[in-house]
């Protein structure tokens, strides 16, 4: 059973027909399972999560989508359009007239890193990847650690743009 009082703090809240504007990026978070999320290793299937547990001295890997918070929205208030910055060719366009959803937005994500860059893209990745199908991830080359996310707000156009700070 949920409880509507926790609805605003647990992502639960679908958008409003009325756009966002600029004003509400006061108030604008994203979903906290998309930090913990490596969102450069996220494919359509997995999207890694590791956490060290000092029992064990181990690393252990969970993969978000098998938890309910996947299907809570990415921002608060929600969204229903997304544009996500990955200093890419071009922005991640993400849409869900009924809410962008986590998922959607790893999805998404996983989408954009399996696919392949433009030839001159390709090009610089060689130096590293000599031979087989370079894709976004392979073309970050030794740049590929995901480390958070720079900025999310609303954008003139009432659509939210994430950005992912600049990987190492």
């Amino acid at each position: 059973m949920q409880d509507q009082d926790f609805d605003k703090k647990l992502f639960r809240i679908p958008p409003v027909k009325k756009k966002l504007t600029p004003a509400a990026n006061n108030e604008l978070i994203h979903h906290p399972m998309l930090d913990l999320v490596d969102c450069v290793a996220v494919s359509p299937k997995n999207a890694p999560i590791s956490k060290y547990n000092s029992d064990d001295d181990h690393d252990h890997d969970y993969n978000a989508y098998d938890y309910p918070a996947c299907e809570e929205y990415a921002t608060q208030p929600a969204c229903d359009t997304m544009s996500i910055e990955v200093h890419a060719n071009k922005p991640i366009l993400v849409s869900d007239r009924n809410g962008i959803k986590v998922k959607r937005v790893l999805k998404a994500l996983g989408k954009h890193w399996d696919g392949t860059p433009p030839a001159y893209v390709q090009a610089r990745a060689r130096d590293c990847w000599p031979e087989g199908k370079i894709d976004w991830r392979k073309a970050l080359g030794e740049n590929c650690f995901f480390i958070g996310w720079e900025s999310c707000k609303v954008r003139n156009d009432g659509s939210v743009e994430l950005v992912a700070r600049e990987f190492e």
